[in-house]
């Protein structure tokens, strides 16, 4: 796409104007350096075009014949015949005098106005050579002042190119900028949502971490218990085991005495109704240790799969 123009039609034909008011040859350069942007061959082509299409008139070399102004003879009236008598008679009289006195006025004058024409030949031969001198000085000046200015207007050139590549530079880094940014808020906001979820990740580890020390704490309460009920059902196996011994020992002796003693038949009946009562909650002791360690069991599982350590962050 082409970068639009840093001047307009009216800044060339003011500039052009302002050369031709001073008898300037128009030049690009010196567009260039009125005007103060563009490059010199764009500057000298608009130029051309402009003449073209008749908006830049240039003055025309031919000089311009003035026709001389005619003036009109005043009327004369005839004198009286006396007055041009007198006239004549002092025409006469001043006649020689005035032939006599321009005669000495001449040469006088011729005299003086020698001399004084001599001294200012003089004078204005000097003074004309020095006005060479002083012109050849300042057109040697003035060549240098163009060769300045034609540097400086090149070199005003390369700098605008310049300024024109740094700001493409600084266009593609603000797009890059823009893109940065917008990454950047996409990263805020992914991590607003991350850090959401951590929350609700610390929220749910401090709440399973709750249950895990209440179960912990409920398997040393059950595991108290399934130790009582162990000793109980030991005891119990004891009981059971001496109960067993007596009745062997009971027995022996009802077999004995039998035939002999009614009375040993209902103690055998009362013994056998104790141990049957044993045996039954010898079997309950037992379920109730297996439900134990079921649930002992359980707690254990749920320990390995839940960590006992906190999670904190880092």
């Amino acid at each position: 796409m082409a970068r639009p123009k840093s001047y307009t039609q009216n800044d060339i034909i003011n500039a052009a104007n302002q050369l031709i008011e001073k008898g300037t040859e128009i030049s690009g350069w010196q567009l260039r350096e009125i005007i103060g942007h563009g490059r010199c061959d764009t500057l000298y082509k608009d130029l051309k075009q402009l003449i073209e299409q008749g908006y830049i008139n240039l003055p025309d070399k031919t000089s311009i014949e003035v026709q001389p102004t005619v003036q009109e003879d005043p009327k004369v009236l005839p004198l009286p015949i006396e007055v041009q008598e007198s006239l004549k008679l002092i025409e006469g009289q001043l006649s020689s005098l005035l032939f006599a006195l321009v005669t000495e006025l001449n040469a006088s004058t011729d005299t003086h106005y020698e001399h004084l024409t001599r001294a200012r030949l003089l004078e204005s031969k000097a003074i004309a050579d020095e006005a060479v001198t002083k012109l050849i000085k300042i057109e040697d000046n003035l060549l240098i002042t163009e060769d300045r200015v034609k540097v400086q207007v090149e070199l005003n050139e390369q700098l605008e190119q310049d300024n024109i590549a740094l700001e493409e530079q600084l266009s593609t880094a603000e797009l890059h900028s823009i893109k940065q940014l917008e990454t950047m808020k996409s990263v805020l906001n992914e991590n607003k949502y991350l850090l959401s979820d951590l929350d609700s990740c610390r929220i749910n580890t401090d709440r399973l971490n709750e249950q895990a020390s209440t179960l912990t704490k409920q398997n040393i309460v059950l595991e108290t218990q399934l130790d009582n009920c162990r000793t109980q059902v030991e005891k119990q196996i004891k009981t059971e085991f001496q109960l067993q011994v007596d009745l062997d020992h009971v027995n022996q002796q009802l077999t004995i005495l039998s035939t002999k003693y009614d009375g040993i038949i209902q103690a055998e009946a009362k013994v056998q109704a104790k141990l049957e009562s044993a045996i039954v909650e010898v079997a309950e002791s037992k379920k109730l240790e297996a439900v134990l360690s079921e649930k002992i069991r359980q707690l254990k599982k749920h320990q390995r799969i839940i960590p006992k350590q906190p999670i904190t962050q880092d």
